[in-house]
């Protein structure tokens, strides 16, 4: 028996002209859909989790035959089928086309704006601008909560935010100087509490930085 992917492979060779009945509704047509979405974006559209964030859509399952599984397993959410494939990978408001309404949700508004604190290393809700909001897709959430003057309980937003894993990005920069022809540095903004914590400040800045078992570990130098 043909697995999930080799169908796929037939159907878009012309091979098969569909999956088989109810391929999408019986008992394992999530686990089907897994598999054919990982081969579908790995191994046909070649994309990495920032491909998958910028152009993912509901047109894009068409173009490639798997309308079907979009629509009677996932209810035609793209995100519900990355999500399956990926799970915890992804937030719906990353994706261009979030789903409608989805800011009248308390705990969906709650969820994103944490989000966003973790992701730009602030601790306070306060501290967000507007641009924090459209720098990371959330403009929409931003447009709710004025339109509707919604209140955010930022005691809920802010709890363990001051001990969380943050997300943080590593730019990378062309050396210059006496560096290297192409050499490249690269740089990593720490939250302020973090530093605070470890009683680095301006007077003693010197901080001992090694790798263990995969891990860059950060300790303040005594």
């Amino acid at each position: 028996m043909d697995t999930p992917v080799e169908l796929y492979k037939k159907i878009l060779k012309g091979e098969l002209k569909k999956f088989p009945n109810r391929f999408w509704v019986d008992p394992g047509a999530e686990q089907n859909a897994k598999e054919v979405t990982i081969y579908f974006i790995v191994k046909i559209l070649k994309w990495n989790q920032e491909d998958v964030r910028k152009n993912l859509c509901e047109a894009i399952f068409r173009k490639y035959k798997l309308s079907g599984m979009l629509e009677y397993t996932f209810d035609r959410s793209p995100f519900k089928a990355i999500d399956n494939a990926y799970p915890n990978t992804f937030k719906e408001w990353e994706f261009k086309a979030a789903p409608k309404h989805i800011w009248e949700n308390e705990s969906k508004r709650e969820e994103a704006i944490k989000w966003l604190l973790i992701r730009i290393n602030k601790d306070k809700f306060d501290e967000l601008t507007n641009l924090d909001f459209l720098n990371n897709g959330l403009g929409g959430l931003m447009d709710y909560l004025i339109r509707k003057k919604e209140t955010v309980n930022s005691n809920k937003v802010e709890r363990g935010l001051s001990s969380r894993e943050r997300i943080l990005k590593i730019s990378f920069n062309i050396s210059g100087g006496t560096s290297s022809r192409n050499g490249i540095t690269t740089r990593a903004t720490l939250p302020t509490n973090w530093i605070k914590e470890l009683g680095i400040t301006k007077d003693n800045p010197y901080v001992i930085a090694k790798i263990e078992n995969g891990k860059i570990i950060i300790e303040p130098k005594k």
